[in-house]
This record gives C-alpha cells, sequence and structure tokens, in this order.
C-alpha cells in the first residue's frame, strides 16, 4: 500500500474502532481491538504511539490490544495526517483536540525554554538555566524570611 492508502485505512480503521480523550490540558488517542496485528499495523501507519496488552477482566473476555499516544506534539501530528479523511463526527472532536495540544507544545515551549527554572529542573545545567534557579532559590528564601518576620 502507498503512503496515501495507508493512512486512509488508518483513519477508517480509527474512525470506527478509536477514541480520542480530551480532558482538560490532555489528549489522548486510543484503539483497542482483539487482533493484535492490526492494532501494530495501526500504529506502523501512524508512526507513533504504543501497544499493549489489555487482560481480561472477565473470564469469557478476550484479551485486548491497546494502541495509545498522548504525547500532545505526536497527537498533533498523528491528528494532522488524518483530518481530512474524516467524518463530520469525528472531525469536530478531532479539531477540539488539536486545539488543546497546540496549546499544550506552545506551553511547553515557553515553560521548557533555556534560562526557566523548569528547563534547570528538567535537567539542563546551561549558565542561564543555572542563573534562573539560582534567582529562583532566593526569591523563595527571601519570601519565607518575610512571612517568618
Amino acid at each position: 500500500m502507498d503512503d496515501g492508502a495507508t493512512m486512509a485505512w488508518a483513519t477508517g480503521l480509527f474512525e470506527g474502532e478509536g477514541c480520542i480523550y480530551v480532558s482538560g490540558r490532555k489528549v489522548r488517542l486510543t484503539l483497542v481491538m482483539s487482533d493484535r496485528d492490526v492494532v501494530e499495523r495501526f500504529q506502523q501507519a501512524v508512526g507513533c504511539g504504543s501497544v499493549r496488552l489489555r487482560k481480561p477482566q472477565k473470564d469469557h473476555w478476550s484479551e485486548m490490544h491497546a494502541f495509545q499516544v498522548g504525547d500532545a506534539e505526536q497527537v498533533l501530528g498523528v491528528l494532522t495526517k488524518m483530518l481530512p479523511l474524516l467524518g463530520s463526527r469525528r472531525r469536530g472532536k478531532a479539531e477540539e483536540a488539536m486545539r488543546v495540544a497546540e496549546e499544550t507544545v506552545r506551553r511547553k515551549a515557553v515553560e521548557f525554554a533555556h534560562g526557566t527554572h523548569s528547563r534547570y529542573i528538567q535537567g539542563c545545567r546551561c549558565d542561564d538555566c543555572r542563573a534562573s534557579n539560582t534567582r529562583r532559590c532566593q526569591e523563595y528564601r527571601q519570601r519565607r524570611r518575610q512571612t517568618a518576620a
């Protein structure tokens, strides 16, 4: 199958079996089926996510295989590819999820930019991030002294 046909197949499968979760600032795409090979093929088609086994909750249920992607950038990439092929019902939810994912990506870019305390906490030890962390610690100690006095 060519890339266009593969994405059309993946979009059709997702339209029927997938789910778009949007909760506050979080967004997640899932696809759950009993056929592991189909779920893995879907994962390959979209180029991201993970596939996990869900054990049956009742004896007479089958094992299920769940594809999931929750990283905002990856969700945005998958939905961007699928959007032109989605039906109107899913398209509305996909557009909502894309807005949330775009906001999350923008927020991360600001929060974790160099020269911020957040980036220092993430492990960056460049001069700008160290200076930002030092400033924040000094401001915190100053506030504590004022509160204690």
